[in-house]
């Protein structure tokens, strides 16, 4: 919280903190970095696995930086969603990205 005037947490060399954690909540899970396409599957099979998703199906999806992501990496996080679900056998309808 930046009324704090420190930091919550800390990440260790070479960690990344995955999935939303705003105003200094946690995220979904610490991992050592990895490619963005490695992140990018691990979130989306987090979702996909938890859906009545099949071949096939037409998906929209949406990449948020909620603010704080470069556009440029927004791209290349959509880019790997893209090819996540054309590897699941889907079609992708639409796609929104947001940099705010």
């Amino acid at each position: 919280m930046p009324a704090a005037g420190k930091p919550t947490f800390e990440l260790g060399e070479g960690e990344i903190e995955i999935g939303i954690g705003i105003h200094g909540e946690p995220g979904r899970e610490r991992a050592a970095l990895m490619t963005a396409r490695e992140v990018t599957t691990r979130l989306a099979e987090a979702i996909v696995s938890d859906l009545p998703f099949r071949r096939g199906d037409q998906v929209i999806a949406m990449v948020n930086g909620l603010g704080g992501t470069p556009l440029l990496e927004l791209y290349l996080v959509y880019a790997e969603l893209e090819r996540f679900l054309q590897d699941k056998g889907s079609l992708l309808l639409a796609a929104w990205w947001a940099t705010t």
